[in-house]
């Protein structure tokens, strides 16, 4: 990923063969985890987080030393399951 874009986004597993499917504007990862396995990537524009069991996802802004953005802090957000 080029520096200065996105943010990097974090998917952890509650159940072992979890299939889980990222979508963003660099376009799709599909991953198995297993329970409390973590995966890690960044992600650029718009992204959609679909699997078949139950994950926990957070999304975290990174800093201005990395985005290039004046005045910015990093923060983190979990983000609700639609279903």
């Amino acid at each position: 990923m080029p520096l200065g874009k996105g943010d990097t986004l974090r998917v952890t597993a509650s159940e072992d063969n979890t299939a889980v499917t990222i979508t963003d504007d660099q376009g799709v990862n599909v991953l198995l985890l297993n329970a409390n396995q973590i995966h890690e990537q960044a992600v650029i524009g718009p992204s959609y987080v679909v699997s078949e069991k139950p994950v926990l996802t957070a999304v975290y802004a990174n800093s201005s030393d990395f985005d290039l953005v004046t005045d910015s802090d990093p923060f983190m957000v979990m983000l609700q399951p639609e279903q």
